[in-house]
């Protein structure tokens, strides 16, 4: 279960991120416009870097889910990780 848990959260982030560049073309949104330095000129908004991060994203997102589906159990050749705590004496 873990682990289709793993693809699915993989799976959700993607859809995510396609929406928000969907979002891009459609509204006023950070992305969706060319860079801007404000006039007090230390104020930048980097909106081209926004859109390349999310598509950088994307590709990314693609290659784990690949890798995820490839290896038949929805891990990606992941192993599980064991949590362990110490207790201060």
């Amino acid at each position: 279960m873990a682990c289709n848990t793993y693809l699915d959260n993989l799976r959700t982030r993607r859809d995510q991120v396609c929406q928000r560049l969907a979002d891009l073309d459609r509204d006023a949104a950070a992305g969706s416009k060319p860079n801007v330095k404000m006039a007090d000129g230390g104020t930048t908004i980097d909106h081209v870097g926004f859109r390349k991060s999310l598509y950088e994203e994307l590709e990314q997102l693609d290659k784990l889910i690949e890798r995820a589906e490839q290896s038949g159990d929805g891990s990606g050749g992941i192993e599980g990780l064991e949590v362990v705590s110490y207790a201060d004496p």
